[in-house]
């Protein structure tokens, strides 16, 4: 999908301007957890943390004296204090800076040859002048918590627990599916003892915090089960597959722009295929942007969360172009309202109680856009194990051309191109499949009146022949109506609305059939209530 380059934030200044930064509010990715384990959390306690002094917390690798002289320094909200990234347009420019600052005694924070980069303190910047390089901010990066069930959400939300394969069609796939694909999880490492940190094809740790496996929180050790699974227990979506994990979250449950991009780099350079990033930012990172085109050059695909703020803003580096957005879905098919909404939306995954491993311990009902990553991530390493000679683009237009259409008709802001379907991609290459569904039953309260709700019934032909003759039937509390399609194409959806009254409540039912391959789609029903 085709994701549009305006930035939110501010991303790059000019090294001559660096004195001159105006402050600016970030969200930071923060939201309350709720886990099913022997851990109990009060959720007014959760909802009184403050994620900015968190995240702006000195680190463990910059001394605290280079703190305290960038105390008079402007710094936005969700950014790292006291320190800047940064990057460089050419090989000379950037040899050139590294001179100058051997010269000046100055040895940086960190660098990134592969990118041209550096993460330097502000007064290291006023002691080096200009050099003609591009200065960002240092983005605070957090993995999303689990978010908090909201009682609004229409019929509620539906929880997996051990179902999410299965709802997918990924039953079909085998215990060599994902084989020979190398998976970098960005996260916040796997936690020894588990049963998943055995099974691990390498560790690294960019965060300075010590030891590559260690994970204080839980995040990426689930994420890691959900991708290979755990015998008798969690079914992996890539059991076939070799997982690398990279910790680019500390030890105090944030990590930055600069070791984001240091993970991809060194994943990419570790032979990964598939970047699997259930975390973020709301900075438009100009190191991480560059750390995402060079994962791409090297023929990887980067799956990204798209955040759980409830936000009309999808977070970064989803946000980019080329990396595949997810969002989470629950087990009727629909996508919760803490799902971040956009057009770098691409798929709707399972990511609502989704059963999975926390800790050696604990088993946890994980819920988010982050439990939904690695079900994307998985099947694109089985299909590319399926075709090793395709390119990761290609493997990754798969996962969106073969979605199943959800909410209103065509691509859209919350579902993308709808919801992730392992059987249509397994079946893409079987000749005759005839299979034709109700997508959805979906309430278009944007254009809602008064006293009527427009609802719009969507049919996909979901096989690989096109259908002709297509009947859409609809029965809305009693009123019948009919309407003829004269095509389907594979993959294409139809539509027709009807209206439901206000002040009642009224079900619709659909179901539609192909009047000359004899081909039904199931009824579906759906009832709205329009006080």
């Amino acid at each position: 999908m085709s994701k549009p380059r305006e930035r939110w934030g501010l991303s790059t200044l000019a090294l001559v301007a660096v004195g001159v930064i105006a402050g600016m509010a970030l969200a930071i990715w923060w939201s309350r957890p709720i886990l099913e384990t022997t851990r109990v959390v009060s959720p007014r306690a959760e909802s009184e943390r403050k994620p900015v002094a968190r995240a702006q917390a000195p680190r463990r690798t910059r001394p605290s004296d280079r703190a305290e002289k960038a105390a008079d320094f402007e710094f936005p909200a969700g950014t790292v204090r006291g320190e800047m990234v940064l990057t460089f347009a050419s090989e000379a420019e950037y040899q050139a800076f590294l001179r100058q600052a051997r010269e000046a005694g100055i040895s940086g924070w960190g660098w990134l040859p592969r990118l041209r980069a550096v993460r330097l303190g502000v007064d290291d910047l006023a002691l080096l002048g200009g050099s003609g390089a591009v200065a960002d901010f240092n983005y605070v990066v957090l993995p999303p918590e689990m978010p908090e069930r909201r009682p609004e959400e229409e019929g509620g939300t539906a929880e997996f627990g051990s179902s999410a394969l299965e709802w997918l069609g990924g039953t079909a796939a085998t215990a060599t599916w994902g084989e020979g694909i190398l998976i970098a999880l960005l996260d916040t490492g796997v936690a020894p003892g588990s049963p998943v940190a055995g099974r691990l094809a390498g560790m690294i740790d960019v965060t300075g915090d010590g030891t590559a496996s260690a994970d204080s929180t839980g995040h990426g050790t689930a994420i890691a089960t959900l991708l290979l699974g755990e015998e008798g227990r969690v079914e992996g979506v890539a059991p076939g597959a070799k997982v690398l994990s990279v910790r680019v979250i500390g030890n105090d449950g944030a990590g930055d722009s600069f070791a984001l991009a240091q993970g991809i780099v060194e994943a990419v350079d570790r032979g990964a295929r598939v970047l699997s990033i259930s975390l973020g930012s709301f900075g438009d990172s100009a190191i991480v942007r560059n750390a995402v085109a060079y994962a791409q050059s090297k023929n990887a695909a980067i799956v990204a969360a798209v955040g759980n703020e409830s936000g009309d803003m999808v977070a970064y580096p989803a946000r980019y172009e080329g990396v595949i957005g997810v969002t989470a879905t629950d087990a009727r098919g629909q996508v919760p309202s803490f799902s971040n909404r956009g057009p770098e939306v691409d798929i709707a995954a399972p990511g609502v109680g989704v059963l999975t491993r926390w800790d050696p311990q604990n088993g946890v009902s994980f819920t988010g856009t982050s439990a939904a990553v690695p079900f994307v991530s998985g099947t694109i390493a089985g299909l590319m194990s399926q075709n090793p000679s395709a390119s990761a683009a290609s493997i990754s237009g798969l996962i969106t051309s073969y979605g199943n259409d959800a909410g209103p008709p065509g691509t859209d802001p919350v579902y993308g191109a709808g919801l992730l379907n392992f059987t249509r991609l397994l079946q893409r290459n079987t000749t005759g499949v005839q299979s034709l569904a109700v997508a959805d039953v979906y309430a278009n309260r944007a254009t809602a009146s008064a006293t009527n709700l427009p609802v719009v019934v969507t049919v996909q032909n979901r096989g690989t022949l096109p259908l002709n003759n297509v009947l859409i039937e609809t029965n809305t509390g009693g009123v019948t109506g009919q309407k003829f399609i004269q095509r389907l194409a594979v993959g294409e959806t139809g539509s027709t609305t009807v209206t439901v009254p206000a002040g009642r409540s009224t079900s619709v039912s659909a179901t539609a059939r192909s009047l000359v391959s004899g081909t039904t789609a199931p009824a579906t029903t759906r009832t709205f209530s329009v006080p």
